[in-house]
This record gives structure tokens, C-alpha cells and sequence, in this order.
């Protein structure tokens, strides 16, 4: 079977995957239990699963008992001597006797249990129908033994043909199910791990869809029939997180290696939808799989030809971009043609469909948002839906929650339908036990991997309680500013400048921002380059208010907005009518607000050389015990324009720099190859390029420098901490202020994390 195709066998299968339960310590190797795996696999290759999850059955119970069967199969099959007595005997002083004990509930259930056992052993066993076993709620081994024993106990009103069915069935499900785990045989490869996923999910996707119909109708949301085929008009992708997020839940239940991701990225004018969602798995072989079972409403942003018939896609990790380019960009290119062709059939039809904006993007009036290569841009943007290194993992599922533990208070009917199944999130911890585990965490290492996942679940009030686990900055706490963020951008430092020795650095576009620059880097010679312009008088008159009237100061900037936007991602947002004209408004109010009142700096001191404004201050980085003295230059200029620096810049990069930082620079990365190389002449061999590489668009945009990236295992783990995982069901500004096809021309992607701070550093060689 060919690693891209959606269209896998439905055979049946003697192999039996591996799969482990989902480790309840995220960032680390997931802990392997023989017994555990093997039931597992038993259940995953051997059981009509979606009969087990349509009936809401105990998923649990179910569960359990086949964990049971496994530790007595691997018992039983080490007797010497096959009888119900010495089967009897040999259990009795085992651990195992006490857990059986629970389901055998009298002797007669017991001695019948004995002799089961023998029978089975002995290969008095037939071929089992545990669809029709589960269908007659046979499917734990009380239920089979109470079934054998006293069937109208499980069922009312029966009669004798009946009864004695439903006895034998009893019989031969106990006996069958035990001979499953008795025969076991580990003779996996990855193509039968690949093919029985699928066919696991494909089974699934019944249940999927109703419980996603019925959570969705519960919130008043707008649903079809089959939410999985539906490309939602409106631009919202609701339904796409929703099941992906029972079907995560569901996989994992069954004991496969599974992560739910998410991003919110998409291009909204190529695709209809802005976010997406699908579901990672791992082999035991160490192959990653995507799962989406919502994919096919992306063949219809492209196309009018019918969507594939396969119920759900299967896509190899690191083969995603092979599969778009060799489905949906050949769709896309011949509606294309018929486009160009001014097909009045097909024009009609596509205004229709609202899929006209990524065949003629010169319909989007803004030139800032209009792609210059159109083919690229939609390339790029079809190459981001499944690429899973750039989706972000879920470490909330707060769907999962609702649905199967019933956390919305004021939304229980879907849980009230399915809580009997008693499904549990061992990714995803509850409440009690995760402020148990966080107060654990405080005798580890600062930062410590479980640490961070545990801390990524907490709501943003109480974080503040568990942030001693955390390695930050806390001068920053009286302004109320994101702990995640304050110790991602310090965990940077550790990498461009961990012996905190002087550097010198530039900042292109740099506004206000003097708290990222000094935390991610510990400078000591800052050049700041932006085109907001500034003067001696400014800067001079924003130090007097803040040193004498810090609560006027205060109001000032929160009026404008300023300190919200500092305290989630210490940005600051410039105001700019195209991409030529862009200040930062009240920058000295920012520059030195931030500096005295966040920061601590002491001794500060403004003065003006050729032109260029300098402010020298105290400072001591939050890992150092002494403060060390920081000079800091505004220089107003143009970074992207190397021919128009002034002479103040060009004699500071033609002496050499250790960094060149930019973040959060709206399109200016679309300009990177009309002044990297510049910026590339000045850099110091084994000096740093940190950039966010990223426009206000959320377009991709790297420097094109032949420089390695770097990265750490402690500031990768800390990007969970940089924005908190939105709901699925929260509105959009962008979709609702755009709902009509003819205003999608408008719709953008708003910016997150990626842009405002998650940094890719480059070290030159």
C-alpha cells in the first residue's frame, strides 16, 4: 500500500499493532507495560470496536478486563497440569486471584470460571462472534460468566431458545476472548500497524460523527448531517476540532500512542477555513502518522469535482507535502484553467462554491495582504494543512473534557448520553490530581519538562501560585506579565549568550521593546533601529513622568492598550497607514515605563551623540548575581533600505555585531533579501541571527542565510507557554466582520505567537 494513499485494505488482520497506553508524563518516554500493550493490541486487531463504542458500553471496564485476560493467559500458559482444580490452585496466592475475586462474584461464577479455563487450555473452544456478544451486552467477564449462569439476569423476559443462546454465547465469549490473549503472537511490521489504524478509525468515525452532531447541537452551532464531509460556508472549522478530539480520545481509549494538534493559521482566502485540527499517532516503530477525518473540505476550496470517497485521511509524517502536490495542486491548476478560460458554467458555479478569491487573488484590494506569486501562495498555504511540525499539540482538549467528564456545568446532555462508557483522559489530568503533581514538581530542576506540561494546563489566574517551578524573571510580576512568556524569552539566553559575557546587537524595527532584547540575550550594546521618530526633549520629558508620576504614566499606556498587549506577549503594537509609513506612538513613554517600573534599571542617564539618542542604565539579568552597564541607541532609519542608513549605523556594522534581532516586524520580512545580506557582512563569526520569521499575515519568511538553526530541548518545550489554547467554539472578529463571499477578500490571518515571539535562532559559522 502506497505511504500517501487515503484508501487502505479493510481486511482483517491476525498481526496485532503495538500501542501504549498515552503516558501521563508528556515530554518524556512513554513507560511500556508487556501485559498492558498486549491486551491492546488483542482488543485493537481482534474487537468490533465501533459495536463496543455505538452501544456505550463501559469503554473502561472493557478495557480493564482485557488486562486482566492477558495477565491470566500469561499465567495459564506455564501449567504443567490442564483441570479446573489445578487451575484453582495456582491462582490462589497470586495478586491476580484478588483482582478476578471482584468479578467473580459467587462460588458458582467461580467454579465455572475454573472450568472455562480448563476448557480453552484444552482447545475446547470455537471461532467468536463478539458483535453478536456485544450485542446481547456480552462483554466483560462477569457479564459472560453471569450470561452462562443466569442469563435473565442480564436480560428480562426470556425464552428458553433465548436463554440458551444467550448461555452459550456466555461461554464462548470468556473462552474466545482468553484464546485471543493465549495465541498472541508479536508479528507486527509498520504496513500492518499503518492499516489497521485506519481501518480502527474508520470504524469509529459513526460514533465520531454523532457525538460531535450532538455536542455541537447542544452549543447551538450549525451542523449537517455528516459533520466529517462538511466545508462549514462561514469559515468557521468548529466541527473539524470536535471530532478530531473525540476520535484522539477515542484512539487513545484504545491504547494507541496519540496527540491531538491544532493551529489557527491557515490562509482564509485560499482555504475556507482559518484553523484546523487533526490527530498525530505514533508507531512503535517510531513513524508519526496524521489522522483527519475532516479533510475532504479542502478539495472543495480547490475544486468543483466531487471530494474523495475514503472516509478519512492517512497521511506518512514526513510525506504531506508529496500528497498535496499530488492531489490538491492538480486540482486546483486545471480549475485554474477553466477560470482563465472564462467558463461561464464554471465561473458561476465557483462564485457559487466561494472558491474564486484563490483562483484571481487580484480581487483582494489590499496591496499589503495581495500575494505577488500566486502560484507560491497557494502552494504554501494548501503545504501548511497537514504540516504536522508546524501545528501545535493540545495539552487542554477541552472538548474531550466536556463530552467525556462533563466539565460545562451548563452543557451535560452529550455527557449525560455517554458517561456510562466511563472513557478516561489519561493525557489530560484533572484538576485535583494536576495541582497534586505541580506541588510534586517543585523538588525538580527549574523548568523541568513535566513541569511545563503540567503548568501549560492552568488557567492564566492560577499560574502565578505554581511559578517557583519555573525559571523567569518576577521584576516583571507587578505588571502583570505572562510567566510562560518571561521564562521562554530567559530560557534564550541560555543559548546565544549562557556565560552572559558583553555582546553587542542590533535591533531592527525594535519600537519600545527593551524587555525581550535584554532577556533573550543579555546584551550590554543595543542599537535600536526604528522609523519613529524621537527627540532629546521626548525622551527626557517620558523619564521625568515616569520617575515622578508613575500612576499618570501607568494610565496612559493602558488607555492606548499598551500594557495588555506588554503583559501577553511583552509587545507593543505600531500604528502604520501602508507599509512605508509605520511609527510606535508614545515609544520614550514605553521605552522607559518598561525599563523603570518592570525592569528595576538603575542610574539612568539620556544624552545625545551625532544625532543619535543614548540611554545608559544599570541592569543585572535575572540568572546574574551583579548588575552590569547597558547602553542603549535609538537610530532612526529604515532597516530594509541599507542604501539610506545613516552614517551612525553604517560605522556600527562595518565594526561587527554579535546579533542582529527582529520580532514581531509586521511585512517586513517580505523584505529580508534587501537587507539580510547587509546585516549578514556585519555579524561576528559564531554570532547570532534571532529573528520571528513570520509577517503580520502569518506568511512564512525566512532570512536566507546559510546559517544552522539552534535550538534547545527547554525553550522548545516552554513554546507551550506562549498562548493559551483557544476554545473551538469562540468567535472569530475576522469571520463575523467578513461573513459574505464577497468579503472574503478581507478575511487575514490574525497573528499569534509565531509572530509576536517565537524566535528562530541562527548561529554563523
Amino acid at each position: 500500500m502506497s505511504s500517501i494513499s487515503s484508501t487502505p485494505s479493510f481486511t482483517h488482520l491476525n498481526t496485532s499493532p503495538i500501542s501504549t497506553e498515552a503516558s501521563t508524563l508528556p515530554f518524556e518516554e512513554e513507560k511500556h507495560s508487556t501485559i498492558t500493550d498486549i491486551a491492546l493490541r488483542v482488543l485493537q486487531t481482534n474487537f468490533p470496536v465501533e459495536v463496543l463504542f455505538n452501544h456505550r458500553f463501559n469503554i473502561s471496564a472493557f478495557i480493564k478486563d482485557q488486562i486482566i485476560l492477558q495477565k491470566l493467559a500469561n499465567h495459564l500458559k506455564n501449567l504443567e497440569q490442564i483441570s479446573p482444580e489445578s487451575i484453582r490452585v495456582s491462582l490462589e496466592n497470586l495478586s491476580l486471584f484478588e483482582e478476578l475475586k471482584d468479578r467473580l462474584i459467587s462460588s458458582d461464577m467461580l467454579e465455572l470460571f475454573y472450568q472455562l479455563c480448563s476448557e480453552t487450555l484444552e482447545g475446547n473452544h470455537n471461532l467468536v462472534n463478539f458483535h453478536i456478544c456485544f450485542n446481547q451486552r456480552i462483554f466483560t467477564v462477569k457479564n459472560a460468566l453471569v450470561a452462562a449462569l443466569a442469563p435473565q439476569k442480564l436480560v428480562k423476559n426470556l425464552d428458553a431458545k433465548k436463554e440458551n443462546e444467550l448461555k452459550r454465547l456466555g461461554r464462548e465469549f470468556f473462552k474466545g476472548a482468553l484464546y485471543l490473549h493465549l495465541s498472541f503472537q508479536d508479528s507486527l511490521d509498520e504496513e500492518s500497524f499503518r492499516t489497521n489504524l485506519y481501518d480502527v478509525s474508520a470504524k469509529l468515525l459513526g460514533f465520531v460523527n454523532q457525538i460531535a452532531t450532538s455536542y455541537l447541537q447542544e452549543h447551538n452551532k450549525s451542523v449537517v448531517p455528516n459533520l466529517l464531509n462538511w466545508r462549514n460556508p462561514t469559515g468557521y472549522n468548529y466541527h473539524a476540532f470536535v471530532c478530531s478530539s473525540i476520535l484522539e480520545t477515542c484512539l487513545s481509549a484504545l491504547g494507541y500512542t496519540t496527540s491531538l494538534m491544532y493551529r489557527t493559521d491557515l490562509e482564509p482566502k485560499v482555504t475556507l477555513a482559518m484553523e484546523h485540527s487533526i490527530i498525530s499517532v505514533k508507531s512503535p516503530f517510531g513513524k508519526r502518522y496524521i489522522l483527519d477525518p475532516c479533510f475532504k473540505q479542502f478539495y472543495e476550496d480547490v475544486s468543483l469535482l466531487d471530494p474523495p470517497k475514503e472516509p478519512l485521511l492517512l497521511i506518512d509524517e514526513d510525506l504531506t507535502d508529496n500528497y498535496v502536490d499530488a492531489k490538491l495542486i492538480p486540482l486546483w491548476k486545471n480549475s485554474l484553467n477553466l477560470y482563465r478560460q472564462k467558463n461561464p458554467s464554471f465561473i458561476g458555479l465557483a462564485r457559487k462554491k466561494d472558491i474564486v478569491i484563490c483562483l484571481d487573488p487580484d480581487l483582494i484590494t489590499s496591496s499589503l495582504s495581495r500575494p505577488k506569486n500566486h502560484e507560491k501562495w497557494v502552494e504554501t498555504s494548501l503545504k501548511k494543512i497537514w504540516d504536522l511540525k508546524t501545528y501545535r499539540e493540545s495539552v487542554c482538549n477541552s472538548v474531550a473534557y466536556e463530552i467525556f467528564t462533563g466539565l460545562d456545568l451548563l452543557h451535560q446532555k452529550t455527557y449525560d448520553d455517554i458517561k456510562k462508557m466511563q472513557i478516561t483522559l489519561t493525557r489530560y489530568p484533572q484538576k485535583s490530581q494536576l495541582k497534586e503533581d505541580l506541588n510534586a514538581m517543585r523538588s525538580f530542576s527549574k523548568n523541568h519538562p513535566r513541569s511545563i506540561s503540567l503548568f501549560s494546563r492552568l488557567d492564566d489566574f492560577e499560574k502565578y501560585a505554581y511559578s517557583d517551578i519555573l525559571d523567569f524573571d518576577p521584576r516583571l510580576n507587578q505588571l502583570g506579565a505572562d510567566i510562560g512568556v518571561n521564562a521562554y524569552l530567559n530560557s534564550l539566553c541560555k543559548i546565544v549568550n549562557p556565560d552572559h559575557i558583553p555582546k553587542k546587537l542590533v535591533y531592527g524595527c525594535s519600537g519600545a521593546d527593551i524587555t525581550s532584547v535584554l532577556f533573550t540575550t543579555d546584551a550590554t550594546e543595543i542599537t535600536m533601529v526604528d522609523r519613529t521618530y524621537i527627540t532629546l526633549h521626548s525622551m527626557h520629558s517620558a523619564l521625568h513622568l515616569v520617575k515622578n508620576e508613575p500612576r499618570r504614566a501607568f494610565h496612559i499606556l493602558h488607555k492606548s492598550q499598551f500594557i495588555d498587549g506588554f503583559s501577553r506577549s511583552f509587545s507593543g503594537s505600531s500604528s502604520f497607514s501602508d507599509i512605508d509609513n509605520q511609527f510606535m506612538p508614545d515609544l520614550p513613554l514605553r521605552f522607559f515605563f518598561i525599563l523603570m517600573e518592570g525592569l528595576k534599571a538603575e542610574n539612568i542617564e539620556i544624552r545625545e551623540e551625532h544625532t543619535t539618542i543614548i540611554v545608559s542604565f544599570d541592569w543585572k539579568h535575572n540568572n546574574e548575581t551583579r548588575s552590569k552597564k547597558r547602553l542603549v541607541r535609538f537610530i532612526k532609519a529604515d532597516i530594509t533600505k541599507p542604501q539610506n542608513y545613516p552614517i551612525q549605523l553604517k560605522i556600527i556594522l562595518s565594526e561587527g555585531i554579535d546579533i542582529f534581532y527582529m520580532k514581531g516586524a509586521t511585512a517586513i520580512p517580505r523584505l529580508f533579501d534587501n537587507f539580510i545580506p547587509k546585516i549578514d557582512r556585519s555579524i561576528k563569526s559564531g554570532g547570532f541571527m534571532m529573528t520571528t520569521d513570520k509577517t503580520m499575515f502569518m506568511e512564512d519568511c525566512s532570512p536566507n542565510v546559510d546559517y544552522p538553526i539552534i535550538t534547545s530541548e527547554e525553550s522548545t518545550q516552554l513554546e507551550n507557554l506562549l498562548e493559551f489554547e483557544p476554545h473551538p467554539l469562540l468567535a472569530h472578529l475576522v469571520l463575523d466582520a467578513n461573513k459574505t463571499p464577497d468579503l472574503r477578500a478581507y478575511r487575514n490571518t490574525p497573528p499569534d505567537y509565531t509572530y509576536w515571539l517565537k524566535m528562530i535562532i541562527r548561529r554563523k559559522n
